[in-house]
């Protein structure tokens, strides 16, 4: 065997090296008195203390996805319309087709955008 082999694994000069069924033997003893687990906490404990450590993890899973949207149905694009012209209305301070009179108690009010007040009827 390897000289610094036997070194780094604790075994120097002329020493026998012990049988695998001692290894296994002792590693199983070691597996089983959780010797590995307490000295990486002694470890952790002595460096570390009770910091917390972050970290990110990224996920690089693909992911299936359409390159364009679903095309939209009839319905769908009509209440996006209608969203939209009452976004406006409420922007530029009208009153959205269809939605009712003008909360002001003057309908020809004007608006800060200078504009005046379209309320139906």
């Amino acid at each position: 065997m390897d000289k610094s082999l036997r070194r780094l694994c604790g075994f120097s000069g002329s020493h026998r090296i012990p049988g695998s069924d001692r290894f296994s033997r002792a590693f199983a003893e070691f597996a089983e008195v959780r010797l590995a687990e307490r000295c990486h906490e002694a470890l952790i404990q002595a460096h570390l203390g009770d910091q917390l450590i972050g970290h990110v993890s990224r996920d690089s899973t693909a992911i299936e996805a359409r390159e364009k949207p679903a095309a939209k149905t009839a319905e769908e694009k009509k209440a996006d319309e209608a969203a939209k012209a009452a976004a406006k209305a409420a922007r530029v301070g009208e009153v959205a087709p269809g939605a009712g009179k003008c909360a002001h108690p003057n309908p020809k009010h004007v608006s800060k955008n200078n504009r005046t007040c379209r309320s139906p009827g």
